[in-house]
């Protein structure tokens, strides 16, 4: 449970975060780098090595998401992603031995309305997955 309370408390504040990083830069604080792009097919989500990275992409066909961790062990990495479908389904990666959802499955994105999802990292070589707004 308190794994639990402690993940939820990251989320409020990645989602926090997330809303700052589509401003422009905020004089006197950091922001995360945020990538925006389209999607016609699939995406390969990364983690940044160090730190927060932000993805918001609009869907132009329906799109497959994938995620993988590639940079170096020993940090807590966050990745959120937005996702403007436009009338067409996005599909995010299976739970798997390394890729855990919050609820235990993964969630179906809305085609009508936004969507974020935030994706932490850990050193122990595990992604977490939550859907933080539908």
């Amino acid at each position: 449970m308190k794994l639990f309370l402690l993940f939820t408390l990251a989320l409020f504040g990645l989602a926090a975060k997330a809303q700052s990083a589509s401003s422009a830069g905020v004089p006197g604080g950091s922001s995360t780098p945020k990538t925006t792009e389209t999607c016609s097919g699939s995406y390969a989500l990364n983690f940044a090595a160090f730190g927060d990275t932000a993805y918001e992409i609009t869907l132009s066909a329906d799109c497959a998401f994938t995620v993988a961790d590639t940079s170096s062990a020993g940090t807590l990495r966050h990745l959120t992603l937005i996702i403007h479908p436009a009338g067409f389904q996005a599909t995010l990666p299976a739970a798997s031995g390394s890729l855990l959802w919050s609820g235990g499955s993964t969630p179906v994105p809305s085609t009508s309305g936004d969507t974020i999802i935030v994706f932490d990292s850990t050193s122990a070589g595990k992604i977490y997955a939550h859907l933080a707004f539908q």
